[in-house]
């Protein structure tokens, strides 16, 4: 997928004219049906300077992310699943991404990692605790928030309950 033409997309959703915004609503919701759409997205948040474009682009990836990562058979909603190998990959780029944002894009970006962790941690994502030690133990202020962000993510999702049952307490 084209991240240059999804970025004119997306700022076309801020334009005052209400059928530009429209029509350009239509094109990407039209596009998240397209393989590539969430790596077109992570592209724009990892290049973009502009922050209503870049929270514009995050409250995209959030909605796509919630509506299609994992596809329960009784939903209602007509979404694509995502790929297994744009998951990997989004996976890989998710925490660099994280710690690399500034507050706003973070605070969408939580609950997406919260979502991510609900689906896929430990089973698909065996590395996440290592990555988040490895953020912990740095001296960057951005990392280390990012490292705490994530363990909190963690907890949010397997509350103390679920771990004491798990481990026999």
């Amino acid at each position: 997928m084209n991240a240059a033409g999804l970025r004119s997309r997306i700022i076309a959703t801020l334009d005052a004219d209400a059928d530009v915004r429209r029509r350009a609503e239509l094109e990407l919701k039209a596009a998240e049906e397209h393989p590539g759409f969430t790596d077109a997205l992570v592209e724009i948040l990892q290049a973009e300077q502009e922050p209503p474009i870049r929270m514009s682009t995050v409250v995209y990836l959030k909605n796509r992310v919630s509506r299609a990562w994992s596809i329960d058979s009784n939903s209602t909603q007509q979404s694509k699943p995502i790929p297994d190998d744009e998951k990997q990959r989004f996976r890989e780029r998710l925490i660099p991404l994280l710690a690399s944002s500034p507050s706003k894009i973070r605070q969408q970006l939580v609950p997406i990692l919260q979502k991510t962790l609900h689906f896929d941690f430990p089973e698909k994502w065996p590395s996440f605790v290592t990555v988040t030690v490895q953020l912990l133990n740095t001296n960057e202020v951005s990392s280390i928030t990012a490292g705490l962000q994530c363990l909190l993510a963690l907890c949010r999702v397997f509350p103390l309950q679920n771990w004491r049952k798990s481990v026999g307490f």
